[in-house]
């Protein structure tokens, strides 16, 4: 009888399946005050992350900006 799904090279040799990340890592295993909680901080930790790019594009662009202006008045 054939069997329904890839053989076990076949995924070797695709590079595998994505694995994603476990029920432990998303919280389901604890209480849904400690869920609220878990999901509060993930947001409160994006936030701080998009801020960061942000400011860092903010300062890169302020250095491009005087770069470009050193560049002008040098070639004048």
């Amino acid at each position: 009888m054939p069997s329904k799904g890839p053989s076990a090279g076949a995924f070797k040799r695709r590079g595998g399946r994505f694995a994603g990340t476990s029920d432990a890592e998303f919280g389901k295993f604890l209480s849904p005050e400690q869920q609220h909680l878990l999901r509060k901080r993930r947001e409160a930790e994006q936030r701080e992350a998009k801020r960061r790019r942000s400011l860092a594009g903010v300062v890169l662009t302020v250095a491009a900006a005087a770069a470009g202006g050193v560049w002008a008045l040098l070639w004048l």
